[in-house]
């Protein structure tokens, strides 16, 4: 199959799922090394994909990270969080994120036990509270692309998201 023949199927498969509104678009193709790409959308009204330098006022990144997308993918095929990266092939899966709408950053205080100095964890007299400033995401809606990961798990994949299943 050429380049271009290729492409022009995936724009077809692509604008046929856009009418139809599916929930998963399939794409495969024969070529050398038989690769086929999940195509499947996350969204929720809040999300928070914390970035690990910023250790006291936790900052969002606009879109869920690799290692996220992988932990999600493990979580909808029930996979436990021991052997989820060798199930799905950390090493070998390419994984894609697209952001379906603009992203909204939400800053708001989220109260806090004080717990300092208190290794029992009770309630601090005088001030039991702290608020720390939080970034979200708001509406957040993205598009994600898997592709060469396990056959078993890309399967376990496709058949929980076209029964709109999930484990955990």
């Amino acid at each position: 199959m050429s380049y271009n023949s290729l492409q022009r199927k995936t724009r077809e498969l692509i604008s046929r799922w856009l009418k139809n509104r599916d929930y998963l678009l399939y794409l495969s193709h024969s070529g050398d090394n038989g690769m086929w790409t999940l195509i499947f959308d996350v969204k929720g009204p809040y999300a928070l994909f914390k970035k690990p330098f910023t250790p006291v006022s936790p900052v969002s990144f606009p879109f869920p990270p690799p290692p996220t997308i992988i932990g999600l993918i493990g979580s909808i095929c029930g996979y436990d969080k021991d052997e989820y990266l060798e199930l799905i092939g950390w090493n070998r899966i390419r994984i894609g994120v697209c952001l379906m709408m603009p992203v909204q950053r939400l800053r708001a205080g989220i109260n806090l036990v004080n717990t300092k100095g208190n290794k029992y964890f009770r309630l601090v007299p005088g001030n039991p509270r702290i608020q720390i400033p939080h970034e979200f995401i708001k509406e957040a809606h993205y598009r994600v692309y898997a592709t060469n990961g396990h056959p078993e798990a890309m399967a376990d994949l496709e058949s929980h998201l076209r029964n709109g299943t999930n484990i955990y």
